[in-house]
């Protein structure tokens, strides 16, 4: 644990410190099976005893730590962080943590989770979906337990094969699947059967190690030729030199968790008179963080995420040693305070388990709710003004809008296909990636105004080229089929919209230079592929427009807005850090070859959006009211894209009176 925690608190200094969570599973599955395989030898397992053991094992310091999560961001997460920090407390209280990770795609690696309070609970729900499927299993193979050792052995071959075919084109699935991870925990159920009944194994080989080792001069020096001190020296150095050398992350676990597994496997099995394990591991001091480990894995992360969100980013180091700091005296008191008396003690046992579970259940579910209500959004009180930068904008029927689609069209080549019926013969399209979906929101408000109707073909990642398809990657055309995108949504959208006569005008909407290198399609592809869905809709007779892309922000906006706390806490607090500053210069640069690109396109209307968000030397952040016009580094608001309709797109999306 101590490696896991420096390793969040200084990853420069401690980069390989996340393996602690691999020595982590092979002192579990140790542990754990060695109690189920005593159990049965003694006649005595009972699957309610083992699962209400576990119940008040893990539940009152996780209980503990999701509610003071829940209750702490209440009052300083926005809205779609709590959110968030809502559905994840619903997956940590069902500990499938870690399937909610994946199915995000989320990157434990990235920048991102650094601001995600309990991510660290997927190593939680790998652990006791384990142990969903261990004493099951144990209990089964029992009556074959001369067998078992080989079963285990082919178990943990297994799940790690399984996890080298995954670690290069499925690295999340990699890194959460409980499947790709189960293979550590076997390596200590493994050790743990031998141990405990099949001595005569272990026997043969710390004959053969006494009997090899000596004839190595090197190690005879060290070790004296004793096999258990060999094991216990070895499995030590492996860890060390394992926590200071990062393991190929993007591949990991793969064949990088390797090291720590053996190296834990190791020191567990040379036994307490070792030399690292009688001498070091057994000292009082770390025998006493052991007592809190389990609460200080909670708490650190909790404590750490917290403060790089309030903070904007990385804290200094002194304010991250308090927060360890902080961490650790809470893990004091959750262990000593609630753990230790809910977990230990013959009195009350099965109301204590009857009310963990029932707390629990009751912390997942209101998790669920924070989820369906966008994080309270109606019952918190929330000070801060910028609340509307992070509404969803894709929800168009939420704000009036109706999908004259939604029933009778089980085709649709986008994730995202709306049609606003206003009964007119006019109607305006809008196509593109999801830029053009948040700002398709206030164009069909803007339109059905007039009584004109609107229709939107988009898709995050998709480019609305003819085409285009072919000329991306094969890996962004996964990616692209995954999002719900048909390879061949181009030309059907295209076909759609020439056969559509009342479609007047098409706007095109995309991050245009982010698809520039992406496989072949180079400036000058892009440039040819553009001209040609040009000139194929103008040849339908529509008019178009190209909206070009809009300043993209060096930084997270999140992290420089005032938190929404309650008055009598924000004098304790500074104002909201001043926005660092994005001008027209830097973002003609940026944009160069994009924008030389459109300059060349003919027949097309090009509407640059630099003109309305960099109308000077700075660009512009926050509207008239004061409210962000950004959700993120790359996409508008709702009060951006409504920004832009009122100030540069609303002449365009006007229809002459007689037409």
């Amino acid at each position: 644990m101590l490696a896991v925690v420096f390793y969040h608190a200084f990853p420069s200094l401690l980069p390989g410190g996340f393996v602690g969570v691999d020595i982590f599973f092979v002192i579990s599955g140790f542990l754990i099976s060695g109690i189920i395989f005593d159990a049965l030898a003694a006649g005595k397992f009972s699957f309610i005893d083992f699962y209400a053991r576990r119940i008040r094992r893990i539940f009152p310091a996780l209980a503990t730590v999701l509610i003071a999560a829940l209750a702490f961001g209440w009052f300083t997460l926005f809205s779609d962080e709590y959110a968030a920090l809502g559905k994840h407390t619903a997956g940590g209280a069902g500990f499938c943590a870690n399937l909610l990770s994946w199915l995000e795609s989320g990157d434990y690696w990235a920048t991102a989770s650094e601001k995600q309070p309990l991510l660290h609970l997927w190593s939680l729900g790998v652990e006791e979906q384990f142990y969903l499927l261990i004493p099951a299993l144990t209990v089964i193979l029992f009556r074959w337990r001369s067998r078992m050792l080989t079963i285990f052995g082919a178990l943990f071959a297994a799940s790690f094969v399984f996890n080298l075919l995954m670690r290069l084109d499925h690295a999340a699935f990699n890194f959460y699947f409980p499947a790709t991870r189960f293979w550590e925990l076997f390596a200590g159920v493994w050790l743990a059967l031998t141990v405990k009944n099949h001595g005569d194994v272990l026997a043969k080989i710390e004959k053969w190690g006494d009997h090899i080792l000596p004839k190595i001069p090197l190690i005879k020096k060290v070790c004296g030729g004793d096999f258990h001190k060999f094991l216990s020296l070895t499995g030590a150095v492996l860890l060390a030199v394992v926590v200071f050398v990062s393991l190929g992350r993007k591949t990991y676990p793969g064949f990088g968790a390797l090291v720590p597994v053996i190296g834990a496997t190791f020191l567990i099995w040379a036994g307490a008179n070792a030399p690292v394990n009688r001498l070091i591991l057994s000292h009082k001091i770390l025998v006493g963080i052991g007592l809190i480990s389990y609460p200080l894995y909670l708490w650190h992360w909790v404590f750490l995420s917290f403060g790089r969100i309030i903070n904007g980013g990385e804290m200094p180091v002194a304010t991250r040693f308090i927060l360890l700091g902080l961490a650790a005296a809470f893990s004091v008191i959750t262990y000593f305070a609630i753990e230790k008396p809910l977990r230990f003690g013959k009195r009350f046992r099965r109301i204590k388990t009857v009310g963990l579970v029932a707390v629990m259940l009751a912390v997942g579910i209101f998790g669920y709710w924070l989820t369906a209500t966008n994080g309270a959004v109606k019952w918190r009180f929330v000070v801060s003004n910028f609340e509307r930068a992070f509404r969803s904008s894709v929800d168009y029927e939420k704000y009036g809008l109706k999908n004259d689609w939604k029933n009778n069209r089980a085709d649709l080549p986008c994730h995202t296909c709306f049609f606003n019926n206003c009964q007119s013969d006019k109607t305006v399209a809008v196509i593109g990636d999801s830029h053009a979906e948040v700002l398709y929101l206030p164009i069909a408000q803007h339109l059905s105004a007039q009584g004109i109707n609107s229709l939107i073909f988009a898709g995050g990642g998709w480019l609305p080229l003819v085409e285009s398809e072919k000329y991306l990657s094969e890996e962004y055309r996964k990616e692209l089929s995954k999002s719900g995108i048909k390879l061949d949504a181009s030309s059907r959208v295209l076909n759609f919209l020439l056969t559509k006569k009342d479609v007047k005008k098409v706007f095109i909407v995309s991050r245009g230079p982010a698809y520039f290198g992406n496989g072949s399609m180079t400036a000058s592809l892009y440039h040819t592929l553009l001209q040609n869905t040009v000139d194929t809709l103008v040849a339908a007779g529509k008019e178009v427009f190209i909206v070009s892309e809009n300043p993209l922000l060096p930084f997270e906006p999140h992290d420089y807005l005032y938190r929404p706390y309650p008055a009598f806490v924000v004098q304790f607090f500074p104002s909201r850090k001043e926005m660092p500053r994005v001008t027209r210069a830097e973002m003609l640069a940026y944009f160069k070859d994009y924008l030389d690109v459109l300059a060349q396109i003919k027949n097309a209307t090009i509407i640059n959006s630099l003109d309305v968000f960099c109308p000077n030397d700075e660009c512009v952040m926050f509207d008239e009211n004061g409210d962000l016009l950004y959700d993120d580094k790359n996409h508008l608001s709702i009060a951006g894209t409504e920004y832009q309709v009122k100030h540069q797109l609303a002449p365009y999306l006007k229809f002459p009176a007689a037409e």
